[in-house]
């Protein structure tokens, strides 16, 4: 799966933090490697966070555009972790 989202240059994509939505398993190396490989994929400069949903079991926060979703972000870096989330990032215009 790394290989075809690095060839595909997406405009978009995806991240969701949702352990049971990846049905998770201890020990399991192919999860584990493509865990390790998309927090510096998705932060190393070639996409932009553009909205956040973060998702708890009484409400679901959602931001919409990068200074909404980096400052929701911020906002909650030091308070009890986030529910699920579902990060959508866009590639950034090559200049």
């Amino acid at each position: 799966m790394i290989d075809e989202i690095e060839s595909a240059h997406a405009e978009f994509l995806v991240r969701v933090r949702s352990p049971g939505s990846w049905a998770m398993q201890p020990n399991s190396p192919g999860v584990q490697a493509f865990f390790s490989w998309v927090n510096p994929y998705v932060n190393g400069g070639q996409y932009e966070l553009v909205g956040i949903a973060d998702i708890r079991p009484n409400k679901t926060e959602y931001r919409w555009g990068a200074d909404e979703a980096k400052a929701y972000l911020e906002s909650i870096r030091n308070k009890p972790p986030p529910g699920d989330t579902v990060e959508v990032f866009k590639r950034k215009a090559i200049s």
